[in-house]
């Protein structure tokens, strides 16, 4: 699902990734303001997205079905090292502190966390 916004490669890319449509959809239209946005409901799907074009950042759920945010963030920092990687959730992993500091994830925020500060993120 992408933004009507113009797509050229000046224009930041991001990837949200969230099992909850409504969470899903609240984030997309939320970063559609700064950003041309994606969206995949799971951790495979959005692999199987980033694979197809340029993305800036994958800003994805923690507790998913099939496989969480720490897993798909080690999967993106494999696969595609120069996409930022951010973790938003309800309930953070107890270890977060040592996943920004080992450098898996570029910053963790709380979902409700103000809406400027999330998209604080788009272009950091």
């Amino acid at each position: 699902m992408m933004s009507p916004s113009a797509s050229s490669d000046s224009v930041y890319k991001i990837l949200i990734v969230d099992d909850d449509i409504h969470t899903r959809s609240a984030l997309v239209r939320l970063l559609s303001e700064k950003a041309v946005v994606s969206a995949a409901s799971g951790a495979y799907e959005a692999l199987d997205i980033l694979g197809q074009g340029r993305f800036d950042a994958v800003l994805t759920d923690y507790k998913m079905p099939e496989r969480d945010g720490v897993w798909l963030l080690a999967q993106v920092r494999s696969l595609h090292p120069a996409v930022r990687r951010f973790l938003i959730s309800g309930l953070l992993p107890s270890n977060v502190e040592q996943l920004v500091e080992g450098g898996l994830v570029h910053k963790a925020v709380d979902r409700t966390w103000p809406r400027d500060e999330i998209l604080s993120l788009v272009g950091s």
